[in-house]
């Protein structure tokens, strides 16, 4: 595929999917003579992965790289001390996918000829007709990003030795600006930032404090420890800060990293904000669009191409009004459940749209009052 390597010196191929094995990087240009570990490596991945709050994707991705190759498997020569350094050859990095949900494919299958805004469906369809990789959005989805955070990581450590220092903050987000600050202070809170979240990190507790997961081990060695990890990660909670502590000792917001705390809060106020506001349009909006569209009373049912439709009041969607949404379903005053308990799939408990085949509501699902 063409577009998929980037650079010069330093060249990087990406590949994998959201729902394929896994996601890889081929790094061209690593010189000799470097140590890098998965630690290193996953500790910045950390800060890119999704499931860790409000503000980025559910999906419970570990995001554990394995170096694969490009290091030397063991001291080459009597006398040498180049065991895990770099070789010069290209080096891999691969990234495996262990919270797939395969209970989502049909939800992908039922709504991909449904593009999505912002995503590059209608785009990957034009390009590869049916053969595209469209579940999960693929090659596509935002997964692959996880690839350029591994690349840039070694990337970060060759730079230093050219006098290069890498420093990333969010200085401006929804409309709100922060204030010039010395560098210095911007480093060393990166620095406490990036502690606070292995502290509170179970999947860096779980594979790296504990010693589980050790950069000499074989690559089957590795792969059973992720294998292990894909049955458990269900189970595995989500980070939950003592906010009040964090601040005192280190003053950061331990969810966004803008250096300046207090307007770290207030960004992350907002875009919440944002979000909860444009859901809630979105959501009655397009509802209100479709119902009119096809000429839909309440409690009725109807079908426009091979979609099926049922419909129900602006009136009952705000007294179950929600400003946040749980486990991708909306709202989160509802118990929720999977559709394949409902015949047909709609809304069970009432009469309401079909989440499961319409094009009104990407990727929401059967739901019990």
């Amino acid at each position: 595929m063409l577009g998929c390597t980037y650079g010069t010196l330093f060249k990087t191929t990406v590949a994998g999917g959201s729902y394929q094995e896994g996601l890889s990087i081929n790094i061209q240009g690593v010189p000799p003579g470097y140590h890098f570990t998965e630690e290193e490596i996953y500790v910045e991945l950390m800060l890119r992965k999704p499931g860790q709050g409000e503000l980025t994707s559910p999906r419970r991705e570990a995001d554990v790289p394995i170096i694969f190759s490009g290091v030397n498997a063991a001291d080459t020569m009597p006398g040498y001390k180049n065991a895990g350094y770099t070789n010069g050859t290209p080096m891999v990095i691969l990234i495996p996918n262990v919270d797939r949900h395969f209970e989502h494919i049909e939800q992908y299958q039922l709504t991909n000829r449904t593009p999505r805004p912002g995503h590059a469906s209608y785009a990957s369809y034009q390009k590869y007709g049916s053969w595209d990789d469209s579940i999960g959005a693929g090659f596509f989805s935002g997964r692959y990003t996880s690839s350029i955070v591994a690349a840039g990581c070694i990337a970060k450590k060759i730079l230093i030795d050219h006098g290069i220092e890498v420093v990333a903050f969010v200085r401006e987000a929804a409309g709100i600006e922060m204030k010039d600050m010395p560098v210095e202070e911007i480093k060393r809170k990166a620095i406490a930032y990036r502690e606070v979240r292995k502290q509170y990190d179970p999947i860096y507790l779980d594979l790296f404090a504990s010693g589980k997961m050790k950069n000499d081990m074989r690559f089957f060695e590795k792969a059973a420890i992720l294998a292990d990890l894909e049955k458990r990660i269900p189970d595995i909670k989500r980070p939950v800060y003592n906010e009040q502590e964090i601040r005192e000792k280190y003053s950061i917001n331990p969810k966004l990293f803008c250096p300046d705390a207090a307007v770290a809060d207030a960004m992350y106020a907002e875009i919440l904000r944002i979000m909860q506001e444009g859901f809630r349009k979105y959501f009655y909006g397009y509802i209100a669009f479709e119902a009119g569209i096809i000429g839909l009373e309440n409690g009725s049912h109807s079908t426009l191409g091979n979609l099926s439709f049922y419909f129900v009041t602006a009136d009952f969607l705000i007294s179950h009004n929600s400003p946040k949404t749980t486990n991708n379903c909306v709202p989160d005053r509802c118990e929720w459940k999977q559709a394949a308990s409902c015949s047909p799939r709609k809304l069970c408990g009432f009469t309401g749209v079909d989440f499961s085949q319409s094009a009104i509501i990407h990727g929401y699902q059967c739901i019990k009052v």
